[in-house]
């Protein structure tokens, strides 16, 4: 390959290993975004299906990484809200503040 781009890279990557991981086992890839589908909102247009790109900010806001493991539904849910009239004042106050 000449001139080419990271997204180029990517692509042929990601093109055989979707490939490569059915023919050499029993198992099959499904789509993070299938699992997950609050994704579906938040994934770059143009994406491979089995390798979805989000957007770094979302994903820190989402994930609290840049890296996240998409194999398990485990995002960060903001309970913030939950807490506003809790009891224990080590709690209320800061929120309060």
């Amino acid at each position: 390959m000449s001139f080419v781009e990271q997204d180029d890279v990517h692509a042929v990557a990601q093109g055989y290993i979707s490939t490569l991981i059915p023919t050499l086992s029993d198992k099959t890839i499904t789509s993070p975004v299938e699992r997950l589908p609050f994704l579906v909102d938040v994934v770059l247009a143009g994406s491979h299906p089995h390798f979805p790109k989000i957007p770094y900010t979302i994903s820190m806001e989402l994930f609290g990484s840049d890296k996240p493991d998409l194999r398990f539904d485990c995002h960060l849910v903001d309970v913030t809200a939950l807490f506003y009239n809790s009891e224990a004042s080590f709690i209320s106050t800061p929120l309060a503040n």
